[in-house]
């Protein structure tokens, strides 16, 4: 990248590909530390939201799968390791974020609703 924000890894034990040694990369693990801040503090707010009786249970669990699902996806077109391609170009990390993803949704779907009474 040519963005500021860019690192320089040059040691060999950082598993960066050599060929990228020295070369400005995104920082994605900066990126998935701040993604991670802000899932949870998502989830403080569905687990406040489950303390006022205003939330069933499970969601603060499924909302944490669901967001750092789509937050793994989306970090993972940063990063330059190679964890080859599985299938349409999108990475083993990837598909199992869409896995994880479709399940909270099956889930939501198909839990039975409380009653209010």
């Amino acid at each position: 990248t040519s963005l500021p924000r860019g690192v320089s890894f040059t040691d060999r034990r950082s598993l960066v590909p050599d060929a990228l040694l020295g070369v400005k990369l995104h920082p994605s693990q900066l990126y998935e530390s701040l993604g991670n801040l802000l899932v949870a503090g998502a989830v403080w707010g569905v687990l406040q939201r489950r303390l006022e009786g205003k939330a069933r249970p499970g969601c603060a669990f499924m909302t944490y799968v669901l967001l750092y699902s789509v937050l793994r996806f989306l970090v993972e077109f940063t990063r330059a390791d190679d964890r080859g391609g599985f299938l349409l170009g999108l990475s083993p990390a990837q598909w199992t974020a869409i896995a994880l993803a479709a399940g909270v949704l099956v889930w939501n779907a198909v839990r039975p609703k409380e009653s209010s009474a």
